[in-house]
C-alpha cells in the first residue's frame, strides 16, 4: 500500500465553518428540535469562537418558559429532540 498525506487548508476550513450555508444547515437542525419540542422553546445561532483562529457557526435550542424548563429537567425533552427519539 502507498502512503498518503493529506494537508487541509485550515484557512479555508475555517472560512467553511463562519460560512452562511453551514449557518443555513446548523439552523435547520435547530428548527427541527424546535419543531419537535413545541412552544416554550427557541432557537438561534451565533459564532463560535474558541480561540482566535477557530470560529465557527453553532445554533442554540433553549427552552425559553419556566414550564419548559420543567419539563427538561424532568424528562430530558431537549436532548430527545435534538437526537431525534
Amino acid at each position: 500500500m502507498s502512503k498518503v498525506k493529506i494537508e487541509l487548508d485550515h484557512n479555508a476550513v475555517a472560512a467553511f465553518l463562519c460560512s452562511a450555508p453551514v449557518e443555513n444547515m446548523v439552523k435547520g437542525y435547530a428548527d427541527r428540535a424546535v419543531q419537535r419540542l413545541g412552544t416554550g422553546h427557541k432557537a438561534y445561532t451565533i459564532t463560535w469562537t474558541r480561540y482566535p483562529k477557530m470560529r465557527r457557526k453553532v445554533a442554540i435550542v433553549k427552552a425559553k418558559t419556566k414550564k419548559a424548563q420543567r419539563a427538561n429537567l424532568r424528562d430530558n425533552t431537549l436532548l430527545k429532540a435534538v437526537l431525534g427519539k
